[in-house]
């Protein structure tokens, strides 16, 4: 989250709100500082839509994200308008591909195919979730 190639320790804690919702905690160090942002993601029928929000410690700025998955590579890509570092309110992208125990988000600032801002990849290193909704591991 640096902007530098130097991959920075991290801590996610995803949790079910249901069968509808999920609520993420995100901490780690950026630039220098402590970072905790907090997010929920979940999906509209009535917009068929994938809908989220996000907030942090570093903004004053609530996210409303909006996006689909993509059904052949199975990357959710998500949409919002934010601040960039100069106060500017821009386009913002994440494409996130989960894959068993792990996930990447890569993260784009600007219109069209934006430029690449950050990449977030991270991996399960506790016990298996319970399925959402079903009290199921």
């Amino acid at each position: 989250m640096s902007g530098s190639e130097e991959p920075v320790a991290a801590k996610e804690t995803v949790e079910a709100i249901g069968s509808l919702w999920t609520q993420s905690r995100f901490e780690c160090e950026f630039m220098g500082m402590p970072y905790v942002g907090t997010g929920c993601v979940g999906y509209d029928t009535t917009k068929k839509k994938f809908v989220g929000t996000w907030i942090d410690n570093m903004s004053t700025y609530i996210a409303l994200m909006e996006g689909d998955m993509d059904p052949a590579t199975g990357t959710l890509v998500m949409r919002w308008k934010a601040p960039d570092p100069s106060g500017t309110i821009v386009a913002h992208r994440s494409e996130t591909v989960s894959k068993g125990d792990s996930y990447t988000s890569t993260f784009y600032m600007g219109e069209g195919e934006g430029t690449k801002s950050m990449v977030i990849a991270m991996k399960r290193t506790g016990k298996k979730p319970v399925e959402a909704g079903t009290g199921k591991k």
